[in-house]
């Protein structure tokens, strides 16, 4: 199943351990707050946290390629 917003969120934590799980009694906050929640953290985060310059694909330089093609 693919979910979204704040049932997303609740769905990643019911797999972890305790005490990550306790995330998860969210369910009986009303979708329509929790999705309100959900977003605006996702709006401010940026401002909040700041914005790290990370690259998960990174292509690799050519000595790391002749490296896995020697």
């Amino acid at each position: 199943s693919v979910y979204h917003g704040s049932r997303g969120v609740i769905e990643v934590f019911r797999v972890l351990p305790w005490p990550w799980k306790a995330v998860t009694a969210m369910w009986i906050v009303p979708w329509f707050l929790r999705d309100w929640a959900y977003y605006f953290v996702a709006d401010h985060r940026k401002a909040w946290f700041g914005e790290e310059d990370v690259d998960f694909c990174e292509r690799p330089d050519e000595a790391l390629r002749q490296k896995r093609l020697d």
